[in-house]
């Protein structure tokens, strides 16, 4: 289903199909957090389920050149890979923490390999970049599901869509000022359940290797 069959399905459900209660944006709001609700739940099985691989240029120049903002949307970072000559070799950094980087570049102590370490919104690299590498930074990570558009799809099975729905009802109902009937919340909360129960069916380990998929990533902090 698209974002807009499912957003009728969400009125239906509502009784709302006027948008007297809930806008178009509200409920495109709620449907957004009802697939990354069931997104969640899918990542509860299978980890590995929303793998993407993206790079971004190492730069040289700067006060800051070791730091690099994450991808919008962020959930998990897998691996970060570094290739600071730009020829297409990369090797997988070590998992540090920021103390450990601080440390190092005050000469405190010494490591051969490369590093990173996650510095809140931002990935830090060990060495600092001292000539800039296109696509020099490579990452793998689990972004957050989203749509932006009437016409897109969720990455989800079809049969999972109305978990998205259910779970977007609930949200909405739970947001009204007015009281809602305890046995409707427990119907739909059922509804969702059953939805749930199926997920491994389609996701787990016992699946296949998920695909990686080269992506495009288009903001500002250069991911692509």
């Amino acid at each position: 289903m698209t974002r807009s069959d499912m957003r009728d399905m969400l009125s239906r459900q509502l009784q709302d199909l006027d948008n007297a209660a809930w806008s178009v944006a509200n409920k495109n709001a709620y449907l957004n957090l009802g697939l990354q609700f069931m997104q969640s739940a899918v990542l509860a099985v299978d980890p590995e389920a929303y793998i993407e691989i993206s790079t971004t240029n190492l730069i040289a120049t700067g006060d800051w050149p070791d730091l690099y903002p994450k991808p919008q949307g962020l959930i998990r970072i897998f691996k970060v890979e570094l290739d600071y000559n730009g020829d297409g070799t990369y090797t997988v950094a070590k998992k540090l923490r920021n103390d450990e980087i601080v440390s190092l570049r005050a000469g405190n102590t010494t490591q051969a390999a490369d590093g990173w370490a996650q510095f809140g919104r931002w990935i830090k690299v060990w060495p600092s970049p001292t000539v800039a590498a296109t696509n020099g930074l490579r990452l793998t990570f689990v972004p957050s599901l989203t749509m932006g558009a009437d016409a897109d799809v969720p990455d989800l099975p079809t049969y999972l869509h109305k978990g998205i729905v259910y779970a977007a009802r609930l949200d909405a109902l739970g947001d009204t000022d007015e009281d809602v009937d305890p046995a409707v919340l427990d119907a739909v909360s059922k509804k969702l359940a059953v939805i749930l129960d199926r997920i491994p069916l389609y996701f787990g380990q016992d699946q296949s290797e998920p695909e990686q998929i080269e992506i495009d990533i288009d903001h500002e902090s250069g991911w692509g």
